[in-house]
């Protein structure tokens, strides 16, 4: 980590502030993430070997989740130089990601476990990765085609101009969308190319679905669909940056606090401050990270108090969308949650604060005083909301589930049951909200 951060303030005063100049930050952050892991995992399996192969200590408290388990690596999997240097320069994920685990590649390498019994079929033939390769392929060339055609006509540095500050408002906003598209682009032509590399070698292989279809999405880092139409900050923070997520929660967050713990306020801090170091010094991360954390607070709130509106209850007493409602809800989540992301990126592009203020103060910082309206409305309408809720469930013989999910929040959720995202920090899973059979 200290590598790292070396690395990012040298990028920093050198004042490279964007992709033109090639440097070995990213390969950093990359190796940082592995390091982090691999001294966890060798760590895990000789104190798995002192307390007599137990999950937990002598005092009970459980020390691993299952997914520590799954990659703890004990004697017999300990890497010769060859193999620990055969992972961390893994060309799949070397450059920019995804951070494969080291015992995935070591089962991966010796065909054990994960791989060889769940790679043959009935027909004892391993699934092709020819074919879900291509379609990465295709998707990374299609994003590549939007960088060439569209990475100079809608860049940060063309609203810096006089030229786009003497546009109308409305092509300003539509101008910053655009904007903040192609450089998502971006990120995902990297990933998508790198995924496609681990899947066509097989190490991207995870099994099979419950209609016995491979799948290939061991070390999927981005989910495209979810990020441009998310319906929530939440949705976008689960599906970006995969890889440092799983990262974050289960070697940063789960180390400070244990999984059966209580979460608390020291562990989130840490991880936050972990996660922005990670990032790199450039102010416009904070403004950004600081300023999605608001938005998502806001969201829960609307989705909690607005979503149950949305749905009603058939004949069998089975809780089902209405129809237009909550394509119309769905609707309008899509376009406030990309027009909030969207403006708020600008941050993460411009990276200075003068630069990001010159082109908020172009659109009178229109995210922010919509942010501020729709949680001024939220606290307003709650309780008339919540009120409305009851009666109009109590007048079906239901609740909302909102109303079990409170019950159940009186007490503060358990570490492992928190939600670590490369964006979003650490917040409880978000609940699906609907209404639900009274329970007498």
């Amino acid at each position: 980590m200290t590598s790292m951060s070396i690395c990012h303030i040298q990028r920093q005063l050198h004042g490279i502030s964007d992709d033109s100049t090639l440097d070995y930050s990213g390969m950093m952050m990359i190796a940082t993430i592995k390091l982090t892991m691999f001294g966890f995992n060798v760590y895990d399996g000789r104190q798995f070997k002192l307390n007599g192969n137990k999950a937990s200590n002598n005092n009970g408290q459980k020390q691993l989740t299952a997914y520590n388990h799954q990659m703890k690596i004990d004697g017999s999997s300990y890497p010769t130089l060859l193999e620990f240097s055969g992972w961390m320069f893994f060309f799949g994920g070397y450059l920019v990601g995804p951070a494969c685990e080291y015992m995935d590649y070591y089962r991966f390498v010796h065909q054990s476990q994960d791989y060889t019994p769940l790679r043959r079929q009935q027909n004892n033939v391993p699934p092709s990765s020819v074919k879900p390769t291509l379609i990465i392929l295709a998707k990374s060339v299609l994003f590549i085609v939007i960088l060439l055609s569209c990475s100079s006509k809608y860049s940060f540095s063309l609203m810096l101009k006089p030229e786009w500050q003497g546009l109308s408002f409305g092509r300003k906003l539509l101008f910053i969308q655009v904007v903040a598209f192609v450089a998502r682009c971006k990120y995902y032509t990297a990933w998508l190319l790198s995924e496609g590399a681990c899947v066509l070698c097989g190490i991207g292989f995870a099994g099979y679905d419950e209609k016995g279809n491979a799948r290939w999405d061991r070390l999927t880092n981005i989910n495209v669909v979810h990020c441009e139409l998310p319906q929530s900050l939440k949705e976008l923070s689960d599906y970006w940056n995969m890889g440092a997520n799983r990262w974050l929660k289960h070697y940063i967050y789960l180390r400070v606090t244990p999984p059966d713990k209580k979460a608390g306020l020291t562990s989130t801090l840490i991880t936050y401050a972990v996660s922005a170091f990670w990032h790199g010094f450039y102010p416009g991360y904070y403004v950004m990270f600081f300023s999605a954390a608001l938005f998502q607070n806001t969201g829960r709130i609307m989705r909690k108090t607005l979503r149950p509106f949305t749905f009603t209850v058939d004949m069998q007493g089975k809780s089902v969308p209405m129809g237009i409602y909550k394509s119309i809800y769905d609707f309008i989540g899509i376009i406030m949650t990309m027009f909030v992301i969207n403006t708020t990126s600008i941050a993460f592009i411009g990276l200075y604060i003068h630069p990001i203020w010159s082109v908020w103060r172009q659109i009178y910082f229109i995210h922010y005083v919509f942010g501020i309206l729709i949680w001024l409305l939220m606290k307003i309408s709650y309780k008339p909301l919540m009120i409305a809720q009851k009666k109009r469930a109590g007048r079906l013989g239901y609740v909302t589930s909102s109303t079990i999910i409170n019950q159940q929040q009186e007490k503060a959720p358990k570490a492992k049951e928190m939600d670590v995202t490369d964006l979003g920090g650490v917040e409880p899973p978000l609940p699906d909200i609907t209404i639900v059979k009274k329970v007498e």
